[in-house]
């Protein structure tokens, strides 16, 4: 197991060469926007599962995506 907690492009780069079988994302409620998280940099994926839950004030979400190896 190896996690990566890195921005954006280094996300995207390991998504893109296949790398990644699990996301975990988590949102403060100080970064949604109009009551909605950001989404601009992931919404374009293929969840094959996804879960979403709470962890304290911050929301959860955890899944894999299509393609993930």
């Amino acid at each position: 197991r190896l996690l990566v907690e890195g921005g954006a492009k280094i996300a995207a780069g390991l998504i893109a060469a296949g790398k990644v079988n699990e996301v975990v994302l988590f949102f403060a409620p100080k970064t949604a926007d109009q009551g909605h998280p950001r989404v601009a940099g992931w919404a374009g994926w293929e969840w094959k599962r996804a879960a979403v839950c709470r962890a304290g004030l911050d929301l959860c979400l955890r899944g894999t995506l299509k393609g993930a190896k």
